[in-house]
């Protein structure tokens, strides 16, 4: 019986057309009219689709089982034909997209959009002529002059920012901070963008070789019960790879406890540092290094050694790659390095502060000649200048390498002996601002108060922390000149405030901006704590009434801090320098426990060296005065 819509058809005179049963087999699964146009018919060219024929074009052939029901070719078929070599590409560039096709399946891989840092540009992979695409110019600073030469090939020698200590002239308050908490630019990606994301952090199988379930479930037991101290018989160590389960223990504990904001899943530390490892064999041993040193806290006989012993030959191989490749600035994993192992100097039972500032001097060499340039015409230019007007964009993993640098470096100045081996703070956050004003690609609909990875909302509240510390290294009583600047960065403390974000938030949202938000405003009290004393050194009263309530003011805000909350790694200078000014008895005890509570998250031998510090300066008779004994503060490693 003929079908109704046929009938109907029929009645009007409209004329019935069968669809051929011998076009190909692309349009018969498609249920599309054939032109029946050898080799490619018109419906498949104008589909991006692979034409496909019966091989006897006289005998009528049905469509295959997996084309019949719409599925792809199985992945082993796949893979076969990879590893046979017989796969051919057939590249068509087309108006409006291009597409990359292969003929074992129609599939389509869109647009691939490279940035390249060095040049300033993007510019799609596929591209014949591989056109750049400029972008345009961003805000401008005022200008900064005279970069230090490379600081690794002679330590001690920037002295284009310590000759010149003066900050800019001209009136300072608080709305004059260098870094400025500002959204950086975002790109947005094109919809027929390919986009690589990197690896997922939690899966060990994209990370660790020649490993199957049953080992990455030994590891994880093993690793579980090194975190609750639980004592682990030798024998059940001696079962087992110590290298794979260091590098695990990296990957699982070392960079997740280094992320202390809640940002763009693009910007956190397991994004920046995980897909280095593949880069270069030496970030293998990093992250060996950096696994013993975390295992190294609950397990110090067996670990440790092993832990030192990485560290040493990271140093060598790092300084030979350094001393052999003359563009080594250009090297993420480099910078990543860098980082991790300035980190590891300030967790580990070894370390000193001067291991942390000799990967903080070269970590610095990197970005100096990155973003700046080491062509001698270029040092007479403002490094404003040459950034704003290089089109410059970030992938999210320098955005969070160089914030990494901001923190480590700020928290360190107090510590270091020799602070004129490293850029002074009232120059590089001029430069690095200008940086983070950069545009970010693959980080779209970033909210603002996400955008800072390491520091997030309380990124300001850092400069101020680094240009006190700088300062603490001059001579004492101070001269006018700086106690003027002293005087200007405590009124800066006073009325800081954190940057109130733009948007909407849900309700979780907002309850972790304001516990980011309180980190920026302890450390600025914690700040203003040793303004005071560097403004009054000789007749400073540690029990008068303003001092001991801003220190009361910032233990109630580590009180509304969760415990174990994320945000507490970026905490340890501002209690270490407020501790110096408790007098209270309960204030102390309090924040001793605050003190092992961040020791026992970061799994860090530190805090047992701030509160033995801590405890020998509230044993003398000027506790406030430890702060510029220089010989006991490079025992801590901040």
């Amino acid at each position: 019986m003929p079908s109704k819509r046929r009938t109907q058809n029929q009645y009007n005179g409209i004329p019935t057309k069968r669809r051929s049963v011998t076009g190909c087999l692309s349009c018969r699964r498609r249920r599309k009219k054939c032109d029946e146009t050898r080799p490619n018919c018109k419906a498949c060219i104008r589909n991006f689709l692979e034409c496909m024929w019966p091989q006897d074009h006289n005998v009528k052939q049905s469509l295959p089982f997996a084309l019949s029901n719409k599925k792809k070719l199985s992945p082993p078929c796949q893979q076969d034909k990879l590893e046979s070599g017989s796969v051919e590409f057939n590249l068509f560039l087309l108006k409006d997209a291009k597409f990359l096709k292969l003929k074992s399946s129609s599939v389509r891989i869109f647009d691939v959009l490279i940035a390249d840092t060095s040049k300033g540009v993007i510019f799609r992979y596929d591209s014949p002529d591989c056109n750049h695409s400029t972008l345009s110019a961003f805000e401008s600073d005022d200008d900064v002059y005279g970069l230090s030469t490379n600081s690794q090939g002679s330590e001690g020698s920037n002295d284009a920012f310590t000759e010149d200590f003066d900050p800019p002239k001209g009136d300072v308050s608080c709305e004059h901070l260098d870094l400025q908490v500002d959204p950086f630019p975002q790109i947005e990606v094109p919809r027929n963008a390919l986009i690589h994301h990197p690896h997922d952090s939690n899966s060990f199988h994209e990370v660790l070789d020649n490993t199957n379930f049953a080992t990455e479930k030994t590891f994880d037991s093993l690793f579980r019960r090194c975190k609750n101290k639980e004592i682990i018989p030798d024998n059940e160590f001696n079962n087992i790879d110590l290298e794979n389960f260091a590098f695990y223990a990296c990957i699982k504990g070392y960079i997740p406890k280094m992320t202390t904001q809640y940002t763009h899943q693009n910007l956190t530390t397991a994004a920046a540092f995980i897909p280095q490892l593949e880069k270069n064999p030496i970030m293998r041993e990093v992250f060996l290094c950096c696994g013993a040193t975390y295992l190294a806290w609950n397990n110090l006989r067996r670990f440790q050694n092993m832990s030192d012993e990485l560290y040493i030959n990271c140093k060598i191989l790092i300084q030979n790659f350094i001393d052999k490749n003359d563009n080594y600035a250009d090297e993420d994993w480099l910078f990543g390095a860098l980082q991790l192992l300035c980190n590891r100097d300030k967790n580990a039972l070894t370390a000193t502060e001067e291991d942390a500032k000799w990967h903080l001097m070269r970590a610095f060499d990197i970005i100096r000649l990155r973003y700046y340039g080491k062509e001698a015409k270029n040092f007479e230019l403002s490094i404003i200048d040459i950034i704003s007007n290089s089109n410059l964009i970030l992938r999210p993993e320098e955005r969070t390498l160089i914030e990494s640098f901001i923190f480590q470096y700020s928290v360190s100045i107090l510590f270091i002996e020799k602070v004129d081996e490293l850029p002074n703070p009232f120059t590089i956050f001029k430069i690095l601002n200008v940086v983070l004003k950069c545009r970010v690609y693959n980080c779209e609909h970033t909210a603002d108060w996400m955008s800072n990875p390491i520091l997030g909302p309380s990124l300001d509240s850092f400069e101020l922390l680094a240009k006190l510390s700088y300062i603490g290294h001059m001579q004492l009583p101070l001269n006018r000149e700086l106690s003027e600047r002293v005087a200007s960065l405590r009124k800066m403390c006073d009325y800081y405030t954190p940057a109130a974000p733009s948007k909407k938030m849900t309700d979780i949202q907002w309850q972790n901006f304001q516990i980011n938000s309180k980190a920026g405003i302890i450390t600025s009290r914690a700040c203003w704590l040793f303004a005071c004393k560097l403004l009054d050194f000789d007749s400073f009263d540690i029990k008068a009434p303003d001092i001991q309530n801003a220190v009361k003011k910032v233990l109630d805000g580590c009180r509304k801090i969760p415990t174990g909350n994320r945000v507490w790694g970026i905490l340890p200078w501002a209690l270490f320098v407020t501790g110096i000014f408790a007098v209270d008895i309960d204030d102390r005890t309090f924040i001793l426990g605050l003190n092992d509570m961040m020791a026992e998250r970061a799994h860090s031998y530190n805090g047992f060296r701030i509160s033995t510090f801590l405890r020998r300066a509230w044993a003398s008779d000027n506790a406030p005065n430890f702060l510029f004994d220089r010989s006991t503060l490079t025992r801590v490693n901040m």
